[in-house]
């Protein structure tokens, strides 16, 4: 469970299961660095963080299962919920070895985008993965209208589906919110703040262009997370002259007292499912400038808006959305926001936006989900 939005919607929904239910958090990799509640038994299957190769995985899996099957039987576990690529492949393999448990796997990433973007073999190999997974499990859960409608349409993944969202912990966000971390927001500039780890897919490099596009000596841009395109970025940062505007604050166990104390969250990604960093910022009443991209910022941002994406900037209740992969269009977008005359508009439906997906809502329809015994 290492930091990544899934693992984190695992974490507040274990804390809101009831202490006297019968829980394990079964782990492929013995990677914790979010907070387990002590009610919830962790149980690490098998050391296959050395094992990360697809194929060298693929090939391990037979032992996994009857492991993770043996496991099931001596606790008699009548739903499995899976999540991430492995521990899905991993459901969808047990089934097909027993049927009488009922599995469930989540899927929390658009795909078509990411598998264009790999060599025709792996495509291949990993579009017959997904499909496999897809029709070997009770239900699949998706976390926005978006990622079903591509497993259905594009992969034609028959199974049926359930929409729940990501939850957010709004209670424990606005408490961490308020205290205080090891740096001073100057009163006299207007902050922008990026949270995310440097993966390609996150395109921070069209962030850091748009923002040298803005020519304002008063803006900063906050980037919090790592990863392995962090140095690019940097490198980037100095060809700009920007060094004394951006400020890489590295991962940080409590994002929210930044996000908090900024002017607005910019996301631009190249992909999201749905993107918990949105609903946080959202929970803190902040706007958010987000790309357009698939599927889950438009989701949040533009309620029941078809799963499309456009060519112009959108204004949307609670900010813009800007088209994917476009730096001019994301620097005149920040262009407008910092003008907006009616930036409280978008801080009170922030809020009201943020209602929908607090996790008293959400651990609910979970629970009826993980609850309902019909295999």
């Amino acid at each position: 469970m290492g930091y990544g939005g899934a693992e984190k919607n695992i974490e507040t929904l274990l804390k809101h299961f009831a202490s006297d239910s019968k829980l394990f958090l079964v782990l492929l990799e013995p990677v914790i660095q979010y907070d387990i509640p002590p009610h919830v038994q962790i149980v690490p299957l098998h050391n296959a963080i050395t094992r990360r190769h697809l194929v060298g995985f693929i090939l391990f899996l037979p032992f996994l299962v009857y492991r993770y099957l043996k496991f099931c039987r001596q606790n008699q576990i009548r739903t499995s919920y899976s999540l991430l690529n492995k521990a899905n492949l991993l459901n969808a393999v047990a089934y097909r070895w027993n049927n009488s448990i009922r599995f469930i796997v989540s899927e929390h990433c658009p795909y078509t985008d990411l598998f264009s973007q790999l060599p025709p073999i792996t495509r291949w190999l990993k579009e017959r993965i997904l499909r496999f997974i897809n029709s070997n499990a009770h239900c699949t859960q998706v976390v926005s209208n978006g990622i079903a409608h591509e497993l259905r349409e594009v992969y034609h993944c028959k199974n049926p589906m359930e929409l729940i969202y990501n939850p957010i912990d709004e209670h424990r966000i606005r408490q961490q919110a308020g205290i205080e971390e090891n740096f001073l927001f100057d009163s006299s500039l207007r902050y922008w703040i990026h949270v995310g780890n440097f993966h390609p897919y996150k395109n921070h490099r069209l962030l850091v262009d748009a923002f040298a596009r803005m020519k304002e000596e008063q803006d900063r841009l906050l980037l919090i997370g790592s990863g392995s395109m962090q140095e690019d970025i940097k490198k980037r940062v100095n060809e700009l002259g920007l060094n004394q505007q951006v400020l890489f604050l590295g991962q940080q166990k409590n994002p929210y007292y930044y996000i908090a104390r900024s002017f607005c969250l910019v996301l631009t990604s190249e992909l999201e499912g749905l993107s918990n960093v949105i609903l946080e910022a959202l929970c803190l009443g902040k706007p958010v400038l987000s790309t357009d991209c698939p599927y889950g910022p438009r989701e949040i941002m533009l309620p029941g808006s078809a799963p499309e994406t456009s060519e112009n900037i959108i204004q949307t209740p609670v900010g813009f959305l800007v088209p994917n992969k476009n730096s001019s269009k994301l620097s005149d977008a920040m262009i407008q926001m910092a003008k907006w005359s009616e930036i409280s508009t978008f801080q009170k439906n922030a809020l009201l936006r943020a209602e929908d997906f607090m996790v008293s809502k959400i651990a609910g329809k979970y629970q009826s989900l993980f609850s309902n015994s019909n295999p």
